[in-house]
Formats: C-alpha cells, sequence, structure tokens
C-alpha cells in the first residue's frame, strides 16, 4: 500500500536508520546461521548417519565440513547475486512494484473467501 501512496519506492524505508557496515552484517548473518533451528535440525539428523563411530573424529570432520561449507557459501552468494538483481529490477521499474501489490492484495482476498 505504501507503495502506491508513495511515488518513489526508496522513500519507504527512509525512517529507518540504516548500518552499512560489512562487519556487522557479517555478524547479524553468522549469528542468525548459527541459531537457525532448520540448520540445526538438519545437523543433528543428518551429520550422525556420515560419523563413522570406530575410527578417529577428527579425521572425519574435515570431510564432512568442507563440502557443506562451500555448498552453503555458493548458494548465499547466488542469493545475493539475485537479491541485487531484483532489487535493480524493483527500482528502476516502478509498474512492477504496483502489479506484485495488486497480486499480493487479490491473494488475501483470495483466501478469504476460500
Amino acid at each position: 500500500i505504501m507503495i502506491f501512496i508513495n511515488n518513489d519506492y526508496n522513500q519507504v524505508n527512509d525512517n529507518k536508520p540504516s548500518n552499512n557496515r560489512s562487519g556487522s552484517f557479517f555478524i547479524q548473518g553468522f549469528i542468525f546461521a548459527i541459531v537457525n533451528p532448520k540448520a540445526i535440525l538438519f545437523f543433528s539428523a543428518l551429520f550422525p548417519r556420515f560419523v563413522d563411530t570406530d575410527s578417529h573424529l577428527l579425521s572425519q570432520l574435515p570431510l564432512l565440513l568442507i563440502p557443506i561449507i562451500t555448498i552453503a557459501y555458493l548458494c548465499f552468494m547466488l542469493y545475493v547475486l539475485f537479491g541485487s538483481l531484483i532489487i535493480n529490477m524493483f527500482t528502476n521499474n516502478k509498474s512492477i512494484g504496483k502489479i506484485l501489490a495488486l497480486l499480493m492484495i487479490a491473494a488475501g482476498i483470495s483466501m478469504v473467501f476460500l
């Protein structure tokens, strides 16, 4: 609704102070990843199946963690890349934001009647 009221999409969030330090973003992302319940459940359910209890645990950790960390890093980088592309698409074209807002309103109205 704020997109319809304001002609400029960037003016919607002007009341919030911005903190653009990359270190604080890294810390926030790291804390979010550590306390994420989905990640904790994933590791507690899947990780023990690949650990051989008869051999030394420290020799197995790099072989198990390096592929997981690499895949997670690549996925997060893809999120950042596509997110920046989508942000550029929305900031350069105001009609897309209005169309998506109308679709969200229509979806909400359809949920009421279904």
